[in-house]
């Protein structure tokens, strides 16, 4: 059973990959927040379940030749539809999320992952009994064989997940890898087909050749189309949409896409796991109003710093404003190719008055003292901020790197039918700096949200600043300027005891409820992705 116990090591590996891989194509349509993970989770779980019983059933009533053709074929059968469903989940997952993020994520899940599953799991009980019948001193175990089944299983499972982390996601989408493990299933059915052949009949062999055999033409269509296709797509308000890059990375992938008005004006967006992160016109400004709130838009509380830190490289535009004011600049982004796509495609140039410091935010800030005179804050994954970077201590860290009079600039944002996760992060903000200023950016009727600008100051100094005119930033597009205008004009001082955060409680590592009282916010933020965005452009 020497073969058999390698394909149990292998489809143990399968099974993790798949599991992790699958949650990463359901991200762009159904978010980061954690029902994703429940529904992975719990699906993931089900399925397994289902095969293990599955498999337990078959393993009493098939005989030893036929249990050994049906191992073969449920390897080759899991290839097969693993590799349809990578045909069919681009197709589904946006209707899926347009009728329901919640419920649509589990039947999501059920698309990619029932059947594979199923199948894969099943194949454990199998083995347990083949080696029972077949082994040498089979039956004197008192746990059958299970124990080192399951042991070789679990071991292929943690190889699996980091081969997913490691290696597939680092340079293949996540189709493309889905298409790989299906092909490599398919191999692996039809060497332990050939590895049998004197055990299996002519029509099991047959079958698990040509089950095998389907399976891997589907996959590899898969890469072949991957590998040719250039993706353009009109959407229902009649642009055009078109990838320009497109690099996969373990924090999402990146695209860059090119959006094209009827009346023939564009935007080039840069995307992540769905979020259109930025924006950039023909000339090369940046047409989203964040940008400049938390660059130029920092002026009227300091306007000429000279050392300046961002945490959020973005595509580059807030650490080059701060530089071309002056400053000596720091930008911290966790994600190293961001800042190769912001050069490749949004004219960011490296300068020696700009530092790229790849590192997660919270542990920069760990190491900082009194050095900037600005922190510009625009930390965003999927539909939010991340919840390690909410919390008193984080913005305690946040204060300790600002100079004496030092101020943060902050982008995050808002929803109007649930605000609670908002005055969560208010509360917070207010028991590290004393008082906050709130900014709107205005918006239209019928919006469900909006950016908020949080601004603070380490002196605990105050806003009046904000009353004043604001002389138009270089480069700022004339629309642009006229929202900052807008903007400043709804600056309003948040301080303990305001009504806005009466009864909230502050946000701590120990006891952070950011994932759950996010969750309305990160809702209605990805319903608005997925109805706006086209699903050939989602697709990863």
């Amino acid at each position: 059973m020497t073969t058999e116990r390698v394909f149990i090591f292998l489809t143990g590996a399968a099974v993790l990959a798949l599991e992790l891989i699958s949650s990463r194509a359901l991200n762009p349509f159904f978010g980061v927040a954690l029902y994703i993970w429940t529904g992975v989770l719990s699906t993931t779980l089900v399925f397994l379940s289902v095969g293990y019983y599955l498999g337990g059933r078959l393993a009493r009533d098939l005989d030893s030749k036929t249990l050994t053709a049906s191992f073969h074929a449920l390897i080759a059968a899991s290839g097969l539809a693993l590799a349809v469903s990578v045909h069919i989940y681009p197709v589904v997952l946006g209707p899926l999320a347009r009728f329901s993020l919640v419920l649509g994520s589990f039947a999501a899940c059920a698309v990619i992952l029932c059947v594979p599953l199923i199948a894969l799991s099943a194949l454990n009980p199998l083995l347990v009994a083949l080696e029972r019948r077949n082994g040498p001193g089979s039956g004197e175990s008192d746990d059958a064989g299970a124990g080192i089944i399951f042991f070789i299983s679990t071991l292929g499972s943690v190889a699996g997940v980091s081969l997913a982390a490691f290696v597939l996601i680092a340079h293949w989408s996540n189709r493309e890898s889905i298409a790989l493990i299906a092909l490599s299933l398919a191999v692996m059915a039809v060497a332990g087909a050939l590895a049998r052949r004197k055990h299996l009949a002519r029509g099991p062999f047959t079958a698990v050749l040509v089950l095998a055999l389907l399976g891997g033409m589907a996959a590899a269509a898969v890469l072949v189309e991957a590998s040719r296709a250039s993706v353009e797509v009109t959407d229902g308000q009649r642009r055009r949409w078109s990838i320009l890059a497109e690099r996969p990375t373990p924090f999402g992938t990146l695209k860059v896409a090119r959006v094209t008005a009827p009346d023939g004006t564009t935007m080039t967006r840069l995307l992540n796991v769905g979020e259109s992160m930025n924006g950039f016109l023909p000339g090369g400004e940046s047409s989203y109003l964040f940008t400049y709130m938390i660059g130029a838009g920092t002026r009227p509380l300091v306007d000429s710093p000279r050392r300046a830190l961002v945490l959020g490289f973005g595509a580059g535009v807030v650490p080059s404003y701060f530089a071309s004011q002056g400053a000596q600049v720091d930008a911290v982004e966790i994600n190293p190719e961001m800042e190769r796509l912001a050069r490749d495609h949004f004219g960011f140039r490296p300068r020696p008055d700009i530092r790229v410091v790849t590192a997660d935010a919270r542990t920069f800030v760990q190491g900082c003292r009194g050095e900037y005179d600005v922190v510009s804050i625009d930390l965003f994954f999927g539909d939010g901020i991340p919840e390690h970077l909410t919390t008193r201590e984080f913005f305690a860290d946040v204060r300790n790197c600002l100079a004496p009079q030092g101020v943060i600039a902050m982008n995050s944002l808002f929803v109007f039918e649930n605000t609670t996760y908002y005055r969560h992060l208010v509360a917070t903000m207010v028991s590290v700096f004393g008082a906050v200023a709130l900014l709107e950016e205005p918006q239209g009727p019928g919006a469900a949200g909006t950016n908020y600008f949080i601004y603070a100051r380490k002196d605990g100094g105050g806003f009046d600043a904000f009353a004043a005119p604001l002389a138009r930033p270089s480069g700022t597009p004339a629309p642009i300027f006229e929202s900052m205008v807008k903007t400043m004009k709804t600056a309003r001082v948040i301080q303990p005891g305001s009504p806005f955060i009466a009864g909230i409680p502050v946000v701590r590592d120990e006891t952070n409820p950011m994932a759950m009282v996010g969750i309305p916010l990160q809702t209605i933020y990805r319903v608005s992705i997925v109805t706006y965005t086209p699903d050939a452009i989602l697709v990863d």
